[in-house]
């Protein structure tokens, strides 16, 4: 059977017929990585590389099933269909789910299939043998292997039984939104530094999701830890007027600087905006973890809270993206 090999030189001939396989082993390392946690379980890149490299092992390999002519026609329907499995996988059972980052791959995958065929890089057949032709249909059906199935259910997990079911910490509303009580003394634990600010003889030291400690440095070389604040999902803070201004997840707050200073801050005196700002829940926060299905709708809603870590079966727990030891 004729194969039709463009470009010059005796090297092209062999790149182009050794492609197809390079990526059909590269698609097997790529899945074999995401299931063995090497990729990371959670991250949008752990979930939606699988799909681009299948696009583009499935497309490399179709020349071999259809003729050339029908060639493009093949690469849109194999985009069809893994568009259309992608988007009924949650009907596959409850522990299967497809979001819009494996879509998006699927695309690219589908752009990098027609710069190879611009590049000449695509083995392409005068026309198909019917038995090769019946091979399309188990090749479509494989991108069912790119959908995300994950082992624990809300219904059925349990952690007793076996399943690797990693239980979520949830942070209410109600905790979110409790009254601040200061802190005051050197005890506190600052956990993960992030913003500084610097007021006079005093610096801010925001400790990222934590809350925020303000530290006397009227000797730079010891300073020393007046009062630590609790704030849950702060991340940034200003100052204005004696007035500090501190995000909380999606709450502005206002804290009168005078009165801690004075060690007169009355617990519940600060001032809270609600739903001021946007809140995403970073992937760190669940990163590797296997939660029931109840659990996983954290990740994108903050309706009845917030997600911001989780404990394994060995009572190992992870809080903000980071371990707790």
């Amino acid at each position: 059977m004729p194969v039709i090999l463009r470009g010059r030189g005796s090297a092209r001939p062999l790149l182009i017929a050794l492609l197809p396989l390079v990526a059909v082993l590269a698609a097997l390392l790529v899945e074999f990585s995401r299931h063995s946690g090497l990729l990371g379980a959670a991250s949008p890149f752990a979930g939606s590389l699988p799909s681009l490299i299948w696009m583009l092992a499935a497309g490399l390999c179709l020349p071999w099933l259809i003729a050339a002519r029908h060639l493009l026609s093949g690469w849109w329907l194999l985009l069809a269909v893994s568009v259309l499995i992608e988007g009924v996988s949650p009907l596959l059972g409850n522990n299967a789910y497809a979001d819009g980052w494996d879509v998006l791959a699927l695309l690219l995958g589908f752009g990098g299939l027609l710069l190879f065929q611009r590049a000449g890089l695509v083995v392409q057949r005068q026309q198909a043998s019917i038995p090769r032709r019946l091979l399309l249909a188990p090749l479509l059906l494989a991108q069912l292997a790119c959908i995300n199935f994950e082992k624990c259910t809300y219904d059925t997990c349990s952690c007793d039984s076996g399943d690797h079911c990693d239980q979520a910490v949830i942070l209410s509303w109600e905790e979110i939104r409790a009254d601040i009580e200061p802190e005051y003394g050197n005890t506190a634990t600052l956990q993960i530094s992030g913003k500084l600010y610097e007021l006079d003889d005093w610096l801010a030291v925001v400790d990222n999701y934590r809350g925020v400690h303000i530290f006397s440095v009227a000797d730079p070389q010891n300073p020393q830890r007046q009062v630590y604040l609790p704030i849950p999902g702060v991340t940034d803070l200003s100052v204005k007027d004696d007035v500090m201004y501190v995000n909380a997840f999606t709450d502005l707050v206002a804290i009168d600087l005078a009165t801690l200073e004075a060690g007169t801050y009355v617990a519940g005196s600060e001032i809270r905006n609600l739903d001021v700002f946007s809140f995403a829940v970073p992937a760190d926060f669940y990163q590797q973890a296997n939660l029931s299905q109840e659990d996983r709708a954290y990740r994108y809603s903050t309706s009845n809270g917030v997600l911001i870590g989780y404990t394994n079966r060995q009572g190992d727990t992870w809080l903000y993206g980071e371990a707790v030891e």
